[in-house]
Formats: structure tokens, C-alpha cells, sequence
């Protein structure tokens, strides 16, 4: 994309660190967050809780939030500030709902060097709780480090002693979880039910709207799935568990979920069930989606907003629809994809990180965007930005569409879920021009 002086200044689309670290805690119901920072860090909870998540606990009416925080300021922040420390995390381990306590710092309180599990381990009598201290990187990196980075300090830190594997049971790890509405946990429905197909257990999943206790459950996994939001967690894990660890992308669409079971089987020895698996699903499927993609995709341009661990199956999605992407967007930075698939080289498509105003224009189509686009794919976090062409909302944050039923678009389901609302979104669009 061409930029000019003026537009590479200016802000880029990105979301902080610390909101990926919010809303991997808000996906464990049990886990409580501290946050050393100021008054903006209790806030920043409310991008989520009633808004992107109906569902959501991280805050409470009666003050009783998973989330709080030490209103250090620029005067308090030269201070000894650890007896407060500890008296603070001595009531958060006595509240009954808290089965872990993580610990997270802005970077004013980061760049002051509080060594936070010194205090720990100096608290007598000593700290009764799991305690997790997720490293304060808001400087150097966005939303998706911070919810990885949770993960990881979950998973260096949590007790796996005394499992029990079998190499049936199976863990994943790095699912991301951006709200615990019935989009997402429709999502951890079918990923168990897919897994389910191939003779595979899961155990845990980290995480998925489920207890501290059921991520412990990981020390009887025998094989873990490492997805692509957690992939360091998900290595810790197998290191110190002795898992055999699979590396895979995401089922989103027909064809990658196809190749995401395929993969996983091949690794596992299970190709002969997972073809079984897959004949089956697709004898379903495809005779209900398939009339959608005469009349509705066909050489259709769709614009994708949104995480960037979707752009390579997403491409593959629309290619299989008869679709063309006019372009992918990443509210992220560009070390999340690097090097860029060669998928997408080799499709030419066009791949643009934490864009600034001047790309929103190119990429959004010039002078005429409803020429350009016939549908786009966003989440709140940008809006349709320069046409009245249809617009889908997906992603975080999503203000305007919840999901009280389930409504995956991971896995087989999920893939007629997302057609269904793609092609919906596209009809709207067509009968307002009308």
C-alpha cells in the first residue's frame, strides 16, 4: 500500500496488549486478574464485559470483579508500593470464586522493575493460590501477545504432576476465545465433536469458557493440538508433560477444516477414520450449501477485517465459495503472519497490518467502493469505512451481533454458519438497493 508522510504517522489499527490478557481471563470463569496501573486498567474491562461479551464476568455489580487494579499514578508510582501489593492480593486469594490469581502491570508500573513474585514468596503465611505473573509487554507488542502471553504463563506455571496420559486423550491449546457467547462455545462444541470423530478425547482446552481446573485436566493429555494463538503455551506443556505435540492451523472453511482433521490423523495414525469422518460430514454439507454459491458468491469480492490467523483458511474459503478477496485487513501487527503464508503469495492477495486512514481508502476501493466490494467482513473495531456496500459483523470487538444460540463458524458446522450469514448479510445488502 502507498503511503504518504502524513498517513505514516498517523495512528494505526491495533488493540492493546493488556486487552488480549482481559479477555483470556474472561474465558477462564475462575481466574482473577490484578493489574498494577492506573484507573484506565478497570475500563478497559468494560470493552468487553456487556458489550463484545453478554455472557462475560469480569465485572460485578457488587464490586466483587474478577478485575482489579492498584491506581498507581504518576506520583505514586516512585513508591514501595508492595505492602499494598500484598494486602491486595491477600483479599483477592481469599474470595472464594478465585481459583488462580494472575498478575499483570501497565508500563508505567512495568518500566519500574517491582519484582511482583519476590513479593509473593515473601508473604507469610505463604500465597494459598496458584499465582501467575503475565510479563508487561504493552510497549512491544498488541492484543494477540497478550493473550498469548496469559496462556504462556499459565501453562509454565500450572501444576501437571500426577496425570495420567493415554494417547486417546488430547489437549488443545491456543483456542481463541474472545467471548463466552454461544458463537465461541459452539466453536469448542464442534472442535470436541470433529476430535470426537477421529477416536480423540479431549480432556482440556485452554480455554474454553471452562474452570481453572478443567486446564490441569492438560496433565492427562497424551497428545496436545497447538493451535495458533497459543503455540509457546502450547510447547511448554508438551515439554514439561512429555505430550506428543501437533501443530495445526484453523478449520475455518470446508476445505481447511478437511485439512485441518487430515493433518491431525496423519500425525496420529488415524487417517483410515478421519477419511470416514470427513465422507460423512461432507454428504451433509454440501448439498446445503451449494446452491448458495451460484446465486450469491460467484465471482462476489469480499473484504476480511479482522485476526490475521485467519486470512490464509479464509482465503481458501472464499476460493472454494467462487469468491474473490478483495483484500485482508489485520487489526495486528505483522510479526503474527511473518513470513506471509506462500497460500496468499501465491493467490495474490493483498495483506495489510494495523492499517492506518490511507489504506482503509485503497483498500475499501478508491473513489468507488461500491464497485469494489460486495460484501465486507469487520468488526466493530473499524465499521464500514467509505460505502454503503454490506457489511458483516465477526470478530472482536462485536457490538452489534450476539450469539444467544449457537452459531459456530469453526469446523464443518461452522462453515455453513459463516455461508449462512454471508449470504444473508449480501441479500440485505442488495434489497436496501433496491
Amino acid at each position: 500500500m502507498s503511503r504518504t508522510p502524513l498517513t505514516e504517522f498517523t495512528p494505526h489499527s491495533n488493540c492493546p496488549y493488556l486487552l488480549g490478557v482481559y479477555l483470556a481471563i474472561n474465558a477462564i470463569p475462575d481466574a482473577h486478574l490484578y493489574v498494577d496501573g492506573p484507573d484506565c486498567s478497570f475500563f478497559k474491562a468494560q470493552f468487553i464485559y456487556g458489550k463484545h461479551d453478554l455472557a462475560s464476568t469480569l465485572l460485578d455489580c457488587a464490586g466483587n470483579h474478577r478485575v482489579r487494579f492498584s491506581w498507581v499514578d504518576v506520583n505514586g508510582i516512585v513508591e514501595d508500593r508492595s505492602a499494598l501489593l500484598a494486602e491486595e492480593l491477600r483479599i483477592m486469594e481469599a474470595d472464594d470464586k478465585a481459583a488462580a490469581v494472575l498478575l499483570a502491570s501497565m508500563p508505567m508500573a512495568t518500566i519500574t522493575g517491582v519484582q511482583y513474585d519476590t513479593i509473593v514468596r515473601g508473604m507469610d503465611p505463604p500465597f494459598r493460590k496458584p499465582f501467575f505473573e503475565v510479563p508487561g509487554h504493552s510497549l512491544t507488542g498488541d492484543w494477540l501477545d497478550g493473550y498469548a502471553a496469559t496462556l504462556e504463563a499459565l501453562a509454565t506455571g500450572i501444576d501437571v504432576a500426577g496425570g495420567k496420559p493415554s494417547k486417546n486423550k488430547v489437549a488443545v491449546v491456543g483456542y481463541f476465545m474472545d467471548r463466552t457467547e454461544r458463537d465461541h462455545l459452539a466453536n469448542v462444541d464442534e472442535l470436541e465433536r470433529m476430535l470426537a470423530g477421529l477416536g480423540l478425547n479431549v480432556v482440556s482446552m485452554w480455554p474454553s469458557a471452562r474452570p481453572y481446573s478443567h486446564l490441569q485436566q492438560v496433565r492427562d493429555a497424551g497428545v496436545i493440538i497447538s493451535l495458533p494463538h497459543g503455540r509457546q503455551a502450547a510447547r511448554i506443556l508438551a515439554e514439561r508433560t512429555g505430550a506428543r505435540l501437533v501443530e495445526v492451523g484453523l478449520p475455518f472453511g470446508i476445505g481447511p477444516t478437511v485439512d485441518w482433521l487430515a493433518g491431525i490423523a496423519a500425525q496420529l495414525g488415524l487417517e483410515s477414520r478421519a477419511s470416514e469422518f470427513i465422507d460423512r460430514e461432507l454428504a451433509r454439507l454440501v448439498p446445503v450449501v451449494q446452491w448458495f454459491i451460484g446465486k450469491y458468491f460467484l465471482d462476489s469480492r469480499v473484504l476480511f477485517v479482522g485476526d490475521p490467523h485467519l486470512f490464509e483458511p479464509f482465503a481458501e474459503f472464499m476460493e472454494e465459495l467462487g469468491a474473490k478477496v478483495a483484500g485482508l485487513i489485520a487489526i495486528a501487527m505483522k510479526h503474527h503472519l511473518d513470513p506471509l503464508p506462500a497460500a496468499l503469495n501465491r493467490r495474490g492477495v493483498t495483506c495489510v497490518f494495523e492499517p492506518n486512514p490511507e489504506d482503509h481508502r485503497e483498500l475499501y476501493g478508491g473513489e468507488n467502493p461500491d464497485e469494489n466490494i460486495d460484501l465486507a467482513i469487520l468488526s466493530d473495531f473499524l465499521g464500514a469505512r467509505g460505502g454503503n456496500f454490506p457489511t458483516m459483523q465477526f470478530g472482536f470487538p462485536s457490538y452489534r451481533w450476539h450469539a444467544l444460540f449457537d452459531a459456530p463458524f469453526l469446523g464443518f458446522k461452522g462453515a455453513a454458519w459463516f455461508i449462512d450469514r454471508m449470504a444473508n448479510a449480501m441479500m440485505a445488502g442488495k434489497n436496501r438497493e433496491q
